[in-house]
């Protein structure tokens, strides 16, 4: 009998996930901003986040009024009390999204064709270059707004 993973090879041949990191922090060259990539240990989906300082315009703000544009909107917003800086990220585990660990979950919880059926209907898995551009897209997006808060000052 095969296990999870072994139907998931036999059924996807494309596996990036099998090879990309599950963790990256890195500063944004333009805007100075830590950002940072971090695989979720149970859906296998990437997740991307920027972390802006104390008096940005979007600090201690919620994801919906932030006004910028990213993979599934921000879904993601809370202060690093660590650092005083305010962690802003969005998922790629929306309905149009592939999370590879969650078909994996299925294959081992669940009947092969339920497993299978999600496998046809499953969306797009995006990769690490991907959500690693809509990070530094995301950071733009925040500077651009602060830069702008600093016009009106």
């Amino acid at each position: 009998m095969l296990d999870a993973e072994q139907k998931m090879k036999l059924l996807i041949s494309d596996r990036p996930w099998e090879h990309e990191p599950d963790h990256e922090e890195w500063v944004h060259d333009l805007t100075g901003y830590k950002c940072t990539i971090w695989r979720h240990p149970t859906h296998g989906q990437l997740n991307g986040y920027v972390a802006i300082p104390k008096g940005h315009k979007a600090w201690g703000k919620g994801e919906d009024v932030m006004g910028v544009d990213v993979h599934g909107g921000l879904t993601y917003s809370s202060v690093d009390k660590e650092t005083d800086e305010w962690v802003v990220g969005f998922d790629t585990n929306h309905a149009d999204d592939f999370a590879p660990k969650m078909v994996a979950l299925l294959f081992k919880y669940s009947s092969d064709a339920d497993a299978e059926r999600e496998l046809e209907n499953h969306g797009k898995y995006r990769d690490w270059a991907y959500v690693k551009d809509e990070v530094h897209s995301l950071a733009r997006q925040l500077k651009l707004l602060d830069m702008k808060q600093g016009e009106t000052k």
